[in-house]
């Protein structure tokens, strides 16, 4: 009877725990292809004429020992013991590839895999919010704390050739790849982005993709800041601020009275009332100039040589946005008299 109790005992225990096992066994997930081949490629939507590779995999049985036939669009385009992998170039815009694998497996098995290359492309535009001078050709310099616009301008086709709208498609914004969700969703093109106080580079992903995930594409650009510059101009009392062209390194005065105008070019244009001017004469800062982005340079009769006109300008609401910049003032290789008045 002892035996035949503790044969009972083992059997209700291990009835006990034979759910859980269970339980535990159905939570094991499965490779999605059923006959243990999938096939992929290293880029979702390319670029027309981007070189895309495309690859078999098996968790069961050895493809190096495999043969394997490429297909382009039903032609063959390679075939070999072990070419588990197939470089094509992305068809133009609109067109469809179909790459095909034909697989004989060491173990009599034929496995055929099917994969569809669509091209598409994405443009990123930044916009930088900050000033420049007017008739500037171009963008500003891309500074510390700066307030940028990044939008996404997809070039995405449907697989019968139509154009897919910007506006009804979906965006999903990264910034070092972790996951913007406020600014991410349906017709969300623009990136309103502003870089911290810790200044380092970051790179900014978009991916676009249809409704109904059909069409996917995915653009990444780099930004680094740099520090913000800074130029001068001279002011002509009868054309005006000479824009087409700054003042260099060393300025001859022509006349006695000579007006210059700073322009700090980056510096954000909200808040542009928090930014200071610092003038200084033979780098000697002169509280007395003022804070104004104009100077008025004056040179006393006979007097002759030259001073350094230096100027360091802070935005006092972007703490990282500064620049600093300086020229010689030359009158007839006459020492310039230091009296400088707006």
């Amino acid at each position: 009877m002892k035996t035949l109790k503790y044969i009972f005992i083992i059997v209700a225990c291990f009835l006990s725990f034979s759910p859980s096992i269970r339980m535990a066994q159905a939570q094991v997930s499965l490779p999605s292809s059923i006959d243990g081949v999938t096939i992929s490629a290293d880029i979702n939507s390319p670029a027309p004429g981007q070189n895309v590779e495309i690859k078999v995999e098996s968790y069961n049985t050895d493809l190096n020992r495999a043969s394997i036939t490429w297909l382009e669009n039903g032609k063959t385009v390679d075939t070999g013991t072990g070419k588990k992998t197939l470089t094509v170039a992305a068809p133009t815009p609109g067109k469809e590839l179909k790459v095909t694998a034909i697989i004989t497996t060491v173990e009599g098995r034929a496995v055929n895999k099917t994969i569809s290359v669509i091209s598409g492309d994405i443009e990123i535009v930044i916009e930088p919010d900050a000033y420049t001078p007017p008739f500037f050709k171009g963008k500003p310099p891309y500074i510390y704390n700066q307030n940028l616009k990044i939008i996404a301008v997809p070039h995405l086709v449907a697989k019968n050739g139509t154009p897919l709208d910007p506006s009804k498609l979906v965006y999903k914004w990264k910034r070092d790849y972790n996951v913007l969700g406020d600014q991410s969703g349906y017709g969300r093109q623009v990136l309103l982005y502003k870089s911290g106080l810790v200044p380092r580079p970051v790179s900014m992903t978009v991916e676009v993709s249809s409704l109904d995930d059909g069409v996917l594409g995915e653009k990444t650009v780099n930004l680094e800041a740099t520090d913000g510059s800074l130029l001068f101009y001279e002011e002509d009392p009868l054309y005006g601020v000479m824009y087409n062209t700054a003042v260099g390194d060393r300025f001859n005065l022509k006349q006695q009275e000579v007006r210059f105008l700073a322009i700090p070019f980056g510096f954000n244009r909200e808040h542009g009332d928090q930014i200071t001017y610092a003038w200084s004469v033979n780098n000697v800062e002169n509280p007395d100039l003022g804070s104004t982005r104009s100077l008025t340079l004056r040179a006393k009769d006979g007097a002759e040589g030259s001073s350094i006109i230096g100027l360091d300008v802070r935005n006092g609401y972007d703490i990282l946005q500064g620049a600093k910049a300086s020229f010689t003032a030359y009158f007839s290789q006459k020492k310039l008299d230091n009296q400088v008045t707006f």
